[in-house]
């Protein structure tokens, strides 16, 4: 797979990630925490897909795919056959409990791993993507929440 297909499929997935988010924040009107939580994690992946969007637009403006990285096919499948299953299961929550748990599966996707690993390839391109991604949590107000901790 080469990056920029990397890039739309992960773009795509923060997009349906976002989107279970504003779901599971609708389903928590009666708890302004839980529900704010939702909007903020929802915000947060909105901007890693705008992110991931402009850096695969540079990439078809130079008119390269990039790097082939075949590593990254099977994570990907996994996350989107991980990301269908939690989709299904949002849709069907009914109770307190079932938000609850559904939000905390949501917040275990390797998404976020699949990132981290994707920079620490140490490819050029991936840089300009890590630069871009912390400009836009650092302009936020509340984007240092958030920011996960770096791995050592």
């Amino acid at each position: 797979m080469y990056v920029a297909e990397i890039l739309e499929r992960c773009a795509v997935l923060a997009e349906r990630t976002a989107a279970l988010y504003r779901r599971l924040a609708e389903q928590f009107s009666y708890d302004s925490g839980r529900r704010e939580l939702c909007h903020e994690l929802a915000l947060i992946e909105e901007t890693h897909a705008k992110v991931l969007r402009e850096e695969l637009a540079s990439f078809q403006q130079r008119e390269e795919s990039g790097d082939f990285l075949p590593e990254f096919g099977q994570r990907i499948l996994s996350i989107e056959e991980h990301l269908a299953e939690l989709e299904r299961r949002i849709s069907a929550t009914q109770t307190f409990n079932e938000a609850t748990d559904a939000l905390l599966a949501l917040q275990q996707t390797s998404l976020e791993d699949l990132y981290d690993d994707l920079v620490v390839q140490g490819d050029p391109s991936f840089r300009i993507f890590v630069e871009r991604l912390e400009a836009a949590f650092a302009n936020s107000p509340k984007g240092a929440v958030f920011r996960r901790p770096k791995r050592s």
